[in-house]
């Protein structure tokens, strides 16, 4: 019998350094792994040079250069999963492809990626984003439930749950 795709276990992943709350319940610790948005002395951590197409593939998903895209995006979208990511973290390159074929399996959804290294600061903050990557999802400009980082095995399983639960019912 055939599993779907976001039943597939992952290749690899990398193990992000600090446990955080999933929709689906799990931890990073436990079996999430992200990256630290802030590293040591709670500083920024910044990558190389800035890039909103993180393994772009040209199709969907769509991608927003800066917080101005963001906001437009998110406020002409009435249900958007939002992407936020960087470029210098392994388990969000590494997802990238699963995220792109989410857009094709949920098309009544509108999916969109952030790379965090074209976000202010204070963009980050008001979101409230610690670990990448964050998966937003939104229905009517209004976040409704997040779920951060990818599960070790099967990594679209929560979010594909999470969508089907928040944003197709």
């Amino acid at each position: 019998m055939d599993v779907p795709w976001w039943e597939a276990t992952a290749a690899s992943v990398v193990r992000g350094s600090r446990p955080d709350a999933t929709d689906a319940g799990e931890t990073s610790a436990a079996g999430s792994f992200g990256c630290d948005v802030r590293g040591a002395g709670g500083h920024r951590r910044r990558g190389g040079p800035r890039n909103n197409l993180i393994g772009a593939t040209g199709s969907a998903p769509s991608f927003a250069a800066d917080a101005s895209a963001l906001r437009a995006f998110v406020a002409s979208s009435p249900r958007l999963c939002v992407n936020i990511s960087a470029t210098w973290c392994a388990p969000c390159v590494r997802f990238h492809p699963k995220f792109a074929d989410m857009s094709a399996a949920f098309p009544d959804v509108a999916f969109l990626t952030v790379d965090i290294d074209n976000l202010d600061d204070d963009v980050l903050d008001e979101l409230d984003v610690e670990t990448i990557p964050t998966f937003l999802l939104m229905r009517g400009g209004r976040e409704v439930t997040r779920v951060v980082g990818v599960a070790h095995k099967r990594p679209a399983r929560p979010l594909a749950a999470a969508i089907r639960r928040h944003l197709c019912s």
